[in-house]
């Protein structure tokens, strides 16, 4: 194997590590900043088969209250020195597990009896979002953007040790 090989799969593989990252953190970013309803209604209108979105949606919804649960249980272990050793930890963990199992199931068989009186039947509802839209927020969306794209050229830098700081504002000649 030659070293320009290895250096050329790192580079490869340094480029995919770099663009799975980014995709994840969009997605963060998605989830935490849009509501659940938004969400499902775009997949609605990009034509998403509905047991996918109550998936997403009870996945979403679960997901929050398991750690809620998680963390509860586990403060409550620590109390009562269930973490003091090795074997205690694990101990510990497995009877956090079986216990959050069995909490997750009796909630969910809580939720069914919940949606059946309430005339479930296969189908999670959402009342439709409606946003008014302005001209203005896509004038400042790409003045935003073209601010960021020309920032380079706008503004001179200059290094002062760990700082940047901003010298002026560069003049169009």
């Amino acid at each position: 194997m030659e070293s320009g090989d290895f250096c050329c799969q790192f580079k490869s593989g340094f480029g995919d590590l770099r663009k799975s990252l980014a995709s994840v953190s969009a997605l963060y970013f998605l989830i935490i900043n849009t509501p659940l309803n938004d969400i499902v209604e775009v997949m609605r209108k990009w034509h998403v088969p509905g047991f996918i979105l109550e998936l997403m949606v009870l996945i979403y919804r679960f997901t929050t209250l398991m750690i809620e649960n998680a963390e509860q249980i586990h403060i409550a272990q620590k109390c009562r020195l269930g973490y003091g050793d090795y074997r205690t930890s694990f101990h510990s963990l497995a009877l956090l597990i079986a216990r959050l199992f069995s909490i997750s199931f009796a909630r969910g068989e809580r939720i069914m009896v919940a949606q059946e009186s309430r005339n479930y039947d296969g189908e999670l509802v959402f009342c439709p979002v409606s946003y008014v839209e302005k001209q203005a927020y896509y004038i400042y969306t790409v003045i935003f953007w073209l601010l960021l794209i020309l920032e380079k050229d706008l503004f001179h830098y200059e290094n002062t040790g760990n700082k940047k700081t901003v010298l002026f504002l560069r003049r169009w000649h």
